[in-house]
């Protein structure tokens, strides 16, 4: 008897001694709310462990000794690992072949805008101030010309600072999507440029997107009051990106996120907390292009399955850059947020509205383009969604 215990405090104190493991960050969920004998068992073990955990934890460091005795108690929906994300291929006009330059000759700047009937919204609002758009990407160029005044303070979850400077073109580039100026004539207009924009940088220099920093976006931006938070990045399927999207629910905030450009046709399964948008192309069809990588062409395209739940035009949309200029680029990325100015604009016009009422608005009012594993409810309608939410003042 005398030597189990022996074994045992010596195997406890391997357990908690940070030195003796490498630590990694694990997101996790119970499977009980309710204080059950299993959640309590995963609950002394964690304290044993020397770690504090509160109600509105959601992230463990962990070793692989204390990850397996975590998983023993069968208390958890899942402990998923912290990784590297990345932002969303976005191909150039230089790298398609030639199969794909049909969009080109009838390009017109607007065209997107135009699909998603934005004029007739606008005569009912194009966005109140009041409603925050977070946007977690790379950064915002707040004083480019088609964002004056628009953009808030924000947070770097990379250097843990209010530094929110771009340093890719991409979260300006969904910004713009959102909120670019409708009045000055410059190039870009946003589908909501009366709203406010609330940066969350989450991009490294190398450009990857740590889970963590993207998941403690969303939930900052929730805690910032925001009302739509829009995420272009992989990640849509993962478990902790439901959990963290649930959490902003619960604060009152939709979660759009891009579905993806990797051409998958996925067995992903539909969650209810997040909208997921894919992408079409200038006829209306699903988003697909063959791209040059490295000198091969590979095929890209707008992740299909049953998470899709609305699209958006994602072929050679008009946008701007970090740099004060304009450009046209492709996918998912920039789908998403013309969904978000149309979930802004819907706040705008009845701000007590709930996630849950935001998100049947844009599906019941989407103009339907066929299959749903592509699109979803179809094509976002920003002027019906407009109309059904005045129905509800």
């Amino acid at each position: 008897m005398e030597r189990k215990w022996i074994f045992f405090l010596v195997t406890l104190a391997f357990l908690t001694n940070a030195n003796a493991l490498s630590k990694t960050t694990y997101f996790f969920e119970f499977k009980d709310q309710d204080l059950t004998s299993r959640k309590q068992k995963a609950l002394d073990l964690i304290q044993d462990f020397g770690l504090s955990i509160e109600n509105t934890s959601w992230k463990l460091q962990l070793g692989p000794l204390q990850l397996e005795a975590l998983k023993k108690t069968d208390a958890f929906l899942y402990l998923e690992k912290d990784r590297v994300n990345q932002l969303i291929k976005t191909p150039k006009k230089s790298e398609f072949s030639a199969e794909n330059k049909h969009f080109f000759a009838t390009w017109n700047k607007y065209w997107h805008l135009n699909r998603l009937n934005i004029q007739k919204a606008w005569e009912t609002t194009k966005g109140e101030p009041s409603v925050k758009v977070a946007i977690c990407d790379s950064g915002i160029k707040s004083d480019h010309r088609e964002l004056a005044g628009k953009v808030l303070p924000g947070w770097n979850f990379i250097n843990n600072n209010n530094d929110t400077s771009p340093n890719t073109n991409h979260g300006t580039a969904v910004s713009g999507f959102v909120a670019a100026s409708e009045t000055n004539n410059y190039g870009a207009y946003g589908v909501a440029p009366g709203v406010s924009l609330l940066p969350g940088k989450i991009v490294t220099t190398s450009g990857g997107v740590p889970t963590s920093a993207m998941l403690g976006c969303v939930r900052w931006a929730a805690d910032q009051g925001a009302k739509v938070i829009n995420v272009s990045m992989t990640g849509v399927n993962s478990n902790s990106s439901a959990t963290a999207a649930r959490y902003a629910n619960s604060k009152g905030a939709v979660v759009i996120w891009a579905a993806g450009n990797q051409n998958w046709a996925t067995r992903w399964r539909d969650k209810q907390e997040i909208i997921a948008v894919g992408a079409t192309d200038i006829e209306d069809e699903r988003y697909y292009a063959r791209v040059k990588v490295d000198g091969r062409w590979k095929n890209y395209g707008s992740n299909t399955g049953s998470f899709v739940d609305i699209t958006a035009p994602g072929e050679d949309i008009y946008t701007m850059n970090r740099n004060g200029n304009f450009y046209r680029s492709n996918g998912t990325s920039y789908s998403a947020p013309l969904v978000s100015g149309i979930a802004a604009l819907i706040y705008s016009v009845n701000p007590n509205l709930s996630p849950r009422e935001v998100t049947d608005i844009l599906k019941q009012s989407a103009r339907d383009l066929g299959n749903d594993r592509f699109y979803g409810a179809g094509m976002a309608d920003a002027a019906e969604a407009v109309r059904l939410a005045k129905l509800t003042l």
